[in-house]
């Protein structure tokens, strides 16, 4: 993602009240921090990932949804790697 696109998306989530982006004293560069609306969202966010799991460990199986969490924490490991072996797959 180029720096311009992350700009934009920084500034829309500011103009929403999700983050806020703060200066250091001295420094050029800026931080971002959540907001409590943005501490909000993510708790959100989490309680819903946290049902949604749920629900497919109950429809899967707890042993058989833990293993599908596990293949996908080694596909993240290796994005780059996976990627280009789904390029060559036939």
């Amino acid at each position: 993602m180029s720096k311009q696109a992350l700009n934009y998306l920084l500034g829309e989530l500011e103009t929403m009240g999700y983050v806020e982006r703060r200066s250091n004293r001295g420094s050029p560069r800026r931080l971002v921090f959540l907001t409590e609306r943005g501490v909000k969202a993510v708790d959100a966010h989490r309680s819903a990932v946290r049902d949604v799991e749920a629900e497919w460990a109950k429809k899967v199986g707890s042993a058989a949804f833990r293993e599908f969490k596990t293949v996908l924490r080694q596909l993240a490991q290796e994005p780059g790697q996976v990627a280009a072996e789904m390029v060559r797959a036939p």
